[in-house]
């Protein structure tokens, strides 16, 4: 655009006498003159009775183009300052047509739902209590026992064995719904904490993972279980997952999460936590390693120990301060660093957290 019609423009913007937020609103206004105009211009359904030529929607398109610059001229921004912005926004443009086209929906999603493990609100719910799951339980199990443990149902034994008449009755409403009960014991420095979730796989796009993961959020709570946290993860190549490090954490609580299964004995877990200590420090007895991220460790609460007492412990990864290839390229660091250091792992995966409604809910286990 020439010179001296920017200048004139800049003109009067400077002796035009609105506010800014009397701006901001002309310019709403102006978007609404654009939708009048391009909804029938666009044959669009309810708007046939007015006929528009695309000059008129040139018209209005000046019209928001006019009323944006003029907030930025009254902010005392210059021409280069504006171009440069300009610029940074279309190579953000590009960027998400980039991956747009790299990746084509379906995707697969993974959906966990955590729910609250209180004991004492789960004895005082109503679909928990003493002779609601005495019903339930002996309708499913009419031979009065559930897997291979003979049940009685009295409150002595309802009391001292709450925890696992807990972890049952979640199993059991997990198969009815159609999902994968998981427990997961999160280790600290000084003790275990254990997360009581969901696991399931779907296929589809945002809405529909969304979709799905309030449909168990629904059953869960109809089954009387205090729902605590919505997880949604898939692909670290999905459109939303950044592909440039812009150097501040990733927006609305997304992160990335790596999960690697680590085969060890009894005798070699000191030796793994100092490991992933060392991760978190930036040495290990592979070297030095850079990593924007936490590392920490758990298990898999229904994964029982070999003969020999071998077991996987879990190393999980997380960042919200980098890119898809960078933390792609950091996980490939930890899984050299793992085998320099002797340990074997197993099944390594690369995740995208594009939904977390509770983030602070494993603070706790995996820090700020």
């Amino acid at each position: 655009m020439k010179k001296d019609l920017l200048d004139y423009i800049k003109n009067l913007s400077v002796k035009d006498k609105k506010t800014l937020s009397q701006k901001a609103l002309k310019t709403c206004e102006e978007v609404g003159e654009l939708a009048k105009a391009i909804l029938p211009f666009d044959s669009a359904h309810g708007t046939s009775h007015r006929f528009v030529d695309k000059e008129k929607v040139l018209e209005e398109i000046v019209d928001v183009f006019l009323t944006n610059i003029s907030i930025a001229y009254s902010l005392g921004f210059t021409d280069e300052e504006i171009e440069e912005m300009t610029y940074k926004k279309a190579l953000k443009w590009n960027e998400i047509q980039i991956k747009e086209e790299k990746a084509e929906f379906p995707l697969p999603f993974e959906i966990h739902i955590t729910i609250s493990n209180d004991l004492p609100k789960f004895c005082d719910s109503k679909q928990h209590s003493l002779s609601y799951l005495v019903h339930i339980l002996e309708k499913e199990h009419p031979d009065n026992k559930l897997g291979k443990k003979s049940f009685t149902y009295s409150e002595k034994y309802y009391n001292e064995n709450i925890k696992s008449i807990f972890i049952d009755t979640f199993r059991s409403a997990c198969k009815r719904i159609g999902v994968k009960p998981i427990v997961i014991d999160l280790e600290t420095k000084d003790n275990i904490t254990s997360d009581v979730m969901t696991s399931s796989r779907f296929i589809g796009d945002n809405r529909t993972a969304y979709e799905e993961s309030q449909r168990i959020v629904n059953e869960l709570r109809e089954h009387g279980f205090n729902v605590v946290r919505t997880k949604i993860e898939t692909v670290p190549w999905h459109p939303s997952a950044p592909t440039i490090n812009s150097g501040l954490s990733i927006p609305n609580g997304c992160y990335f999460e790596s999960h690697i299964g680590i085969s060890i004995l009894p005798k070699e877990k000191e030796s793994l936590n100092n490991f992933v200590n060392g991760l978190n420090y930036g040495c290990t007895q592979g070297g030095k390693i850079e990593l924007s991220g936490v590392a920490k460790l758990s298990r898999n609460f229904f994964k029982k120990s070999n003969e020999d007492g071998r077991f996987i412990n879990i190393l999980t990864y997380r960042s919200n301060l980098t890119s898809s290839s960078e933390f792609t390229s950091e996980v490939n660091s930890i899984k050299s660093h793992l085998t320099t250091s002797g340990f074997n792992f197993e099944k390594v995966e690369v995740e995208y957290a594009i939904y977390d409604t509770n983030v602070s809910h494993d603070i706790d286990w995996i820090g700020k």
